[in-house]
């Protein structure tokens, strides 16, 4: 219940869809609970009350780290903390807008050009020699 619960809120807070990440989560703690203490009943062989309620006192503590961990890896969409693990929350520096500007050749305003640079003077359709 803690899970699905748990689940819920994160996509809540996130803006998805809580409903299904609520029953997602719910069942996510259902089959990992069941996994770890059918796992622990398996490799242990109580010989007296005291000793089984200490084990299922350890398989629950168990199971409660399992599901925290594999649940908070499975949440990382939603909340986002592997961003910052992985450096991806970094901010880099902001794009200049514009190069610095280079400075103007000596003896010309900057923004200007000569005649023939401009190819001011030509009658439309003349060549000179240098486009022959």
């Amino acid at each position: 219940m803690v899970a699905a619960a748990w689940f819920g809120r994160m996509a809540y807070s996130a803006g998805r869809n809580w409903i299904a990440w609520t029953l997602g989560g719910g069942l996510f703690g259902l089959v990992i609970a069941t996994i770890v203490f059918g796992v622990g009943h398996a490799i242990s062989t109580p010989f007296s009350d005291q000793e089984r309620s200490i084990e299922h006192i350890e398989w629950t503590c168990v199971a409660i780290v399992v599901i925290g961990l594999l649940g908070w890896i499975f949440t990382a969409p939603l909340h986002g903390a592997h961003k910052t693990l992985l450096g991806l929350n970094r901010k880099l520096p902001a794009p200049n807008p514009e190069p610095p500007a280079s400075a103007p050749a000596k003896g010309k305003p900057e923004g200007t050009r000569s005649a023939a640079e401009s190819g001011a003077g030509k009658a439309v359709g003349a060549k000179s020699k240098a486009d022959k």
